[in-house]
């Protein structure tokens, strides 16, 4: 595409792989109260909070449970060279403590649920992108992970581990402005995620 440049997870490096950056993103949503928590919120939204990847800025789906109509619609900015990485649809976990079994059952359940996702989708500009969505799926298990107050699991502050499963997209924009639609369903399309951005790039 004119408008993008995509990075297949094969052409990444293992500092900077799609896993790599799938547990950055999972620390970085995760570290942000849910009164600012930009999976929560439309309109215009910052998405540099907490964030400790350089020259790459962390887009986000919402939380399956809510329900807007019409889609979400987003606004954000980002410097001039940023990449963005971002789920197509995703499925993660803050675990409860209760042992290896927990985790285990979660991991497996993670893996259920994405083998379940349909209807993948990612359009820039009004077009859809031709994508083999099957190699850009990634899943982790992210250790250590610290819950603040008021966090989007509605858990106690605590030392976490974090389940993530998804299918995922890392690309550099080549434009100023962009529309991004993502769409994408699971559970036999009883669960529907979809987010509008529009994104623009600010000169340095």
């Amino acid at each position: 595409m004119t408008e993008i440049e995509i990075f297949s997870p094969s052409s990444q490096s293992p500092e900077l792989s799609y896993q790599d950056l799938c547990r950055r993103w999972c620390r970085w949503l995760v570290s942000i109260p849910k009164s600012e928590n930009p999976t929560l919120h439309e309109g215009r939204i910052p998405i540099s909070k907490n964030h400790d990847t350089p020259n790459t800025r962390f887009l986000c789906q919402t939380f399956d449970f809510q329900r807007i109509l019409p889609v979400p619609k987003r606004y954000v900015s980002i410097p001039f060279g940023c990449r963005i990485f971002m789920p197509i649809i995703n499925w993660m976990y803050a675990l409860e403590g209760k042992g290896y079994d927990e985790e285990e059952h979660m991991r497996n359940l993670a893996l259920e649920r994405m083998n379940e996702a349909a209807n993948l989708r990612f359009s820039v500009n009004g077009k859809l992108v031709p994508l083999e969505f099957t190699n850009f799926r990634t899943k982790a298990l992210v250790t250590h992970v610290i819950l603040p107050i008021d966090n989007i699991f509605s858990m106690d502050v605590a030392s976490t581990s974090i389940v993530v499963d998804g299918f995922w997209i890392f690309f550099r924009p080549l434009v100023k402005e962009l529309t991004l639609e993502t769409y994408g369903t699971c559970q036999s399309g009883q669960i529907q995620i979809a987010v509008t951005y529009h994104l623009t790039v600010r000169d340095l």
